[in-house]
C-alpha cells in the first residue's frame, strides 16, 4: 500500500510576505512608488471575492491561466478604488499583480520544512501537494527548489475545484489510488482539516490549536516526529473510509 502525505502549500510549507496584500501592495508600489501604504490598508478590500471564499461553486470550465487571473479583476479593481488609485492606472497595476505574486524572491520556505520532507520520504511516504492557489504553483515549487520532494501537485487553478469541497479531495483520492493511505497537513482549520475530515483523513494542524484536528503542532520537525511513530493513517485509510 502506498503512504502519502497531503501538504498545503501557504503557511504549510512556504509563504509570502503579505500573501495577497503583499502582492498587491507591492504591484502599486511598482506604479506608483512613492504612495504611503501599508498592508493594514490593503487587507480590508480582499476579504471576498477570490475562489477559496466560495468553495460551494466550482469552476471547471476556466481553461486557461489567464481566464483564471481574469476572474480576480473585480477584486483588484475594487481595491484600488477604495485606495484611491487614479483609474489610469489600474489597469497597468492589475497586471503587474500576477507577476508580483509569484515573484521568487517574494516567497520563502517555512523553517524545517527539507528535513521533515527528507526524513519522511526516507522512510517511505511519498510527498503530494494539495492546495488552494494559482496556476504557477508547479512553477513556484520549482523555483524554490522543492520539486524533487513532491510526486504530485493539486493545485485548485487547475483542477476547477477548491478545498474544503469535498469535491477536491475525492479528485486527488482517486488518483492516487484508493488503496492509499495517507494524512492531511495543513495550517487552516476551515480549509484543510474540514478537506480532511470530509474525506475520513487524519489531520495535523500547524501553528494553532483546533479540537477537530487529530494532531497539533507548532513546528515542522513535530510534523515528521509523529507520522513517524503513528500508524493512524494504515487503519484509516481512504478505501476503507469510503
Amino acid at each position: 500500500m502506498n503512504r502519502y502525505l497531503l501538504w498545503d502549500f501557504d503557511g504549510t510549507l512556504a509563504y509570502r510576505d503579505g500573501m495577497w496584500a503583499g502582492a498587491l501592495r507591492d504591484a502599486i508600489l511598482l506604479h506608483l512608488p512613492g504612495m504611503d501604504l501599508s498592508l493594514d490598508m490593503v487587507r480590508p478590500y480582499l476579504h471576498c471575492g477570490f475562489p477559496w471564499h466560495t468553495p460551494e461553486i466550482e469552476h471547471r470550465y476556466i481553461d486557461s491561466p489567464q481566464a483564471w487571473w481574469d476572474q480576480l479583476n473585480p477584486v483588484f479593481f475594487r481595491a484600488l478604488a477604495g485606495l484611491g488609485i487614479d483609474s489610469g492606472k489600474r489597469v497597468s497595476i492589475i497586471e503587474s499583480v500576477r507577476g508580483e505574486f509569484i515573484r521568487r524572491d517574494a516567497w520563502q520556505i517555512i523553517d524545517g520544512v527539507d528535513d521533515a520532507l527528507k526524513a519522511l520520504r526516507n522512510a517511505g511516504w511519498k510527498h503530494v501537494i494539495v492546495s488552494n492557489h494559482v496556476p504557477e504553483l508547479p512553477g513556484l515549487v520549482a523555483a524554490l527548489g522543492l520539486s524533487s520532494y513532491f510526486e504530485r501537485i493539486f493545485c485548485s487553478a487547475q483542477m476547477g475545484v477548491e478545498k474544503p469541497n469535498p469535491a477536491f479531495l475525492e479528485v486527488v483520492l482517486n488518483s492516487l489510488g484508493c488503496s492509499s493511505a495517507a494524512w492531511m497537513i495543513g495550517d487552516s482549520v476551515r480549509l484543510d482539516i474540514a478537506a480532511a475530515r470530509a474525506a475520513h483523513l487524519p489531520s495535523i494542524l500547524i501553528g494553532s490549536f483546533d479540537p477537530s484536528a487529530d494532531r497539533c503542532v507548532s513546528s515542522m520537525g513535530e510534523v515528521a516526529e509523529i507520522i513517524l511513530r503513528d500508524p493512524l493513517p494504515l487503519s484509516r485509510s481512504y478505501s476503507e473510509m469510503s
